[in-house]
């Protein structure tokens, strides 16, 4: 936030109500856990969220339905962010290569 980033969250965690916010707050980046993404690749109609640029999911292991769907859909690989909640994250992958 110190970058001039903007941070935003969702008025609650239904999958259509982030994927709208996501779309109408032009979100360049998504950050949440398998949960979150298997909840976006779940949506009825093909929406994609048109500035979508990096997506890092943390918490546990990512399905890899879930991160092939994802990359279809809005064309975009799920990074994995690795660490505990006492020390943070210490090591990610942005690019979402290493699935």
């Amino acid at each position: 936030m110190s970058a001039g980033s903007t941070v935003l969250f969702a008025p609650h965690s239904g999958r259509r109500t982030v994927l709208g916010t996501a779309i109408r707050s032009g979100a360049d980046t998504i950050i949440g856990s398998p949960q979150h993404f298997t909840a976006l690749t779940q949506i009825d109609r093909p929406l994609r969220i048109p500035r979508l640029r990096l997506a890092i999911s943390g918490g546990e292991r990512m399905d890899h339905g879930v991160y092939a769907r994802f990359a279809e859909r809005h064309r975009v690989r799920i990074g994995q962010a690795y660490g505990t909640t006492e020390t943070g994250i210490i090591a990610t992958d942005p690019t979402g290569w290493y699935e």
